[in-house]
């Protein structure tokens, strides 16, 4: 009786030893998994962000370059307007009309650069979105990061606003009836509007550039915050894989025994 209750009990002990091994490989293989699955929601969200920086980024310099332009068009502006005064009043009429071509033209360029700032900022929000995500699943992402960037944007996005409004104005003044207002007084509101658009384009490349940098800043904190997470990832998989191999190894030693008594 004794006899069969000893090798009862060391099949008992070697059955458990054996389940205990194999359900710590398992849980290893689950680790792994696990792994796996966190290191995708990562990648996703992460890349989801970069893709988002890299194209507001993109936006940002085409909006500097539409602003450059404009600048130009500005400058080239004052200068029709200061030949137009030079003109025989039978040439007048043309130079009125090409002035008007090119503020329909600038007002046209800043309706495009308004366009884009607001796919920017709409980019942000996916930004904001995506943090919020990362957040939720564990990631250490601060969703206040994004918000001052975000108020930046409003704010190149309202100097933005007053230039289309100011070119819009400018485009009345060369308009207006050549009755209803001397030459010379028109020239002068003119040269004042232009100024005020030379201004806000000077004020609006300046935060566009100190926009980028920031942007530049972010997106660069981002990346090595996914590089940190990744390791980090790896590493308690590989914390996590060793602890249940151990303990794997200790239930095959509880085999061995089990099988040598």
């Amino acid at each position: 009786m004794n006899t069969q209750t000893t090798t009862a009990a060391r099949n008992l002990l070697s059955l458990l030893g054996i389940l205990g091994a194999l359900l710590c490989v398992v849980g290893s293989l689950g680790v792994w998994y696990i792994e796996s699955r966190i290191d995708r929601s990562r990648e996703q969200v992460f890349d989801r962000v970069d893709r988002s920086f890299s194209g507001i980024n993109s936006r940002l310099v085409g909006i500097q370059d539409l602003a450059a332009k404009s600048k130009i068009t500005v400058e080239e502006i004052q200068r029709r307007m200061q030949d137009w005064t030079k003109n025989e009043a039978s040439d007048r009429l043309a130079a009125r009309f090409d002035v008007e071509a090119r503020v329909q033209q600038l007002t046209a360029g800043l309706r495009q650069t308004e366009l884009m700032l607001e796919l920017s900022h709409e980019s942000f929000q996916n930004v904001r979105q995506a943090i919020e995500l990362g957040a939720e699943l564990g990631f250490p992402l601060n969703v206040d990061s994004v918000d001052p960037l975000i108020a930046r944007i409003a704010e190149i996005k309202e100097d933005l606003s007053h230039a289309i409004d100011m070119a819009e104005s400018l485009g009345q003044r060369i308009g207006e009836d050549p009755e209803d207002k001397s030459l010379g007084e028109r020239l002068e509101q003119v040269a004042t509007i232009a100024a005020r658009l030379l201004a806000t384009f000077g004020k609006v490349d300046s935060r566009l550039a100190s926009f980028r940098g920031r942007l530049s800043d972010a997106q660069d904190a981002i990346r090595q915050l996914n590089s940190k997470t990744h390791t980090r990832v790896v590493a308690v998989a590989v914390c996590a894989t060793l602890f249940l191999l151990w303990m794997a190894a200790g239930q095959l030693c509880l085999w061995r025994c089990a099988r040598k008594c």
